[in-house]
């Protein structure tokens, strides 16, 4: 399948509008996800919990491109991985991206939170998520179901873990959009002025109370 097309640098007002509602967003999906869950309905709870880290990964992609993606020290894949970020819901790799927020902000660890974390990176989340919301047909021939799946052992708890990750790290992100300023020696240019190359160019919960909006 061709690589889609890379559009480049957007101005950086737009930049910080599209991080901040995604970040809203994923708080917003981590309220419902406890919604629903406080309804019964696990499996669907799960599935929104991961959709509001994709989220939280676009606002952390915007807050690192805001810092990086401008003038001509940019690096010239800067754009390509924010545009993919942007771009691709569901992709692992924004999963990913979303859960190593405190990596990449180099925040103070949490030895608990990073245990519960490596575990959850070393299961197959995206695959995870599609369990809750589809029916599937195993190659021994099970039926795979999204109530079954969340009776799972540990379903539950990797669900709260994820809405805390939306709710604390999404107010964190959106203080360091607020104050996000080009690296030093960088240009605060204008897009296309002194941007980097496009692609055309080279190939859960904290402690007992829920999240708020």
């Amino acid at each position: 399948m061709p690589k889609r097309q890379n559009p480049g640098p957007v101005p950086r007002p737009t930049l910080r509008e599209f991080g901040m509602a995604a970040l809203a967003n994923a708080r917003a999906l981590a309220d419902e996800s406890t919604a629903l869950a406080d309804l019964g309905h696990a499996a669907r709870a799960f599935a929104l919990s991961v959709v509001g880290i994709e989220e939280l990964a676009k606002g952390i992609g915007a807050w690192l491109t805001l810092v990086h993606g401008y003038g001509p020290d940019a690096p010239p894949d800067t754009w390509d991985t924010f545009w993919e970020l942007a771009r691709r819901a569901g992709h692992a790799g924004k999963i990913d991206a979303g859960l190593f927020l405190r990596r990449v902000a180099e925040l103070e660890p949490d030895e608990d939170f990073q245990a519960t974390l490596s575990k959850a990176i070393g299961a197959p989340v995206q695959q995870m998520k599609l369990a809750a919301l589809y029916v599937d047909l195993e190659p021994g021939g099970e039926v795979g179901v999204p109530a079954e799946f969340a009776t799972q052992g540990g379903v539950e708890a990797l669900r709260r873990t994820l809405v805390r990750e939306c709710a604390v790290s999404s107010v964190m992100v959106e203080m360091a959009i607020d104050n996000a300023e080009p690296m030093a020696g960088s240009a605060d240019a204008e897009p296309g002025a002194t941007g980097p190359a496009s692609a055309d160019d080279h190939a859960g919960e904290a402690g007992e109370n829920e999240p708020a909006s």
